[in-house]
């Protein structure tokens, strides 16, 4: 047999390659078409005009559905004609993961990654569901990186984010938190927040009531607080009857859990009442082991006159806050 030339051997390959790139997509265009063995003919017979029909909308069909891939230099490339990477995907990606047998209970997690132009950053998207939940982070292009939960793909600011919901501490500049929120660093609140701590009001007595001198007096003054450590600020002036205060003066503005001071916590800091008004700004350290009710009860001593009077909430404060 003789051989083919120099010139013919690569034309011989180049046709043999392309024929069976065509056979075979031929044949994938039949399958597609849905040919079936009814449309099978044997030796001597003709093809029908059914089958060839078939084939030329099989061949057609996967012309459309292949016109977004290219490739170019090495790269794939799809919705783009000149792919920059190995795999180079203009547009969204959708990844799903049914784990029902019927359209009616699969539950679709997509994972999209997507170029949010309202945001004007490119994002990452995870989603609960085709219209559900979702978290989206990103990198803006002020390289600041962003995490928002989001609502059927809405603006920000449209659910809660939950951290660590099942248990286990979130650290802040620390990998080992020994705390629900260990942050190693500064914590700045603004616009009124709080940080860290729980604020409550206690409820202030009658400011009509005498407390005379040398004898424990309760007026009303209470606050009710739960286990925990707790720092109480309670603050106000005392009023005389019209008899001067003495440098002599003291009066014992104390914490007690019954309304005497067969129950008392802390004296608080004595304070000394200047010659005509009297004033004090006490502060108690209380460990609460169970849900308690505390009262303010009153001594003053080395007073000239009859009684005095307090100013409550006119001129004070009446807090406690927690610190763990």
């Amino acid at each position: 047999m003789k051989s083919l030339s120099l010139l013919k051997k690569p034309l011989y390959s180049a046709l043999t390659f392309f024929g069976t790139l065509i056979v075979l997509s031929i044949g994938y265009a039949a399958l597609s078409s849905g040919l079936t063995t009814a449309d099978r003919v044997g030796t001597g017979s003709g093809l029908t005009s059914s089958s060839w029909n078939r084939i030329v909308n099989g061949v057609l069909e996967l012309d459309t559905r292949t016109a977004p891939i290219s490739s170019s230099g090495g790269n794939i490339g799809i919705g783009t004609a000149s792919p920059g990477a190995k795999l180079d995907i203009a547009g969204n990606v959708n990844f799903y993961s049914p784990d029902g047998t019927t359209t009616a209970t699969k539950i679709y997690r997509p994972i999209v990654a997507y170029a949010d132009q309202t945001f004007n950053h490119a994002s990452l998207y995870l989603g609960g569901s085709d219209n559900g939940y979702g978290l989206a982070m990103g990198i803006r292009n002020d390289n600041k990186v962003w995490l928002q939960a989001m609502v059927n793909n809405a603006a920000a600011g449209a659910g809660p984010i939950l951290l660590a919901p099942d248990g286990g501490n979130v650290g802040i500049g620390t990998a080992s938190p020994g705390a629900k929120l260990d942050v190693a660093g500064d914590i700045r609140a603004t616009a009124g927040g709080t940080i860290g701590v729980t604020r409550i009001s206690g409820t202030w007595g009658s400011t009509t009531t005498n407390i005379p001198n040398a004898t424990w007096t309760y007026i009303g003054d209470n606050i009710t607080l739960t286990p925990g450590n707790w720092i109480v600020n309670y603050s106000s002036f005392y009023d005389n009857d019209g008899t001067a205060f003495t440098s002599a003066t003291y009066v014992y503005p104390s914490l007690s859990s019954n309304t005497n001071n067969t129950g008392l916590v802390s004296y608080g800091n004595l304070s000394m009442c200047p010659r005509d008004y009297c004033p004090f700004n006490q502060t108690y350290q209380i460990n609460v082991a169970s849900t308690t009710t505390y009262y303010i009860v009153h001594m003053i001593v080395n007073f000239g006159g009859s009684y005095v009077r307090i100013r409550g909430s006119q001129f004070g404060n009446f807090y406690a806050i927690k610190v763990n």
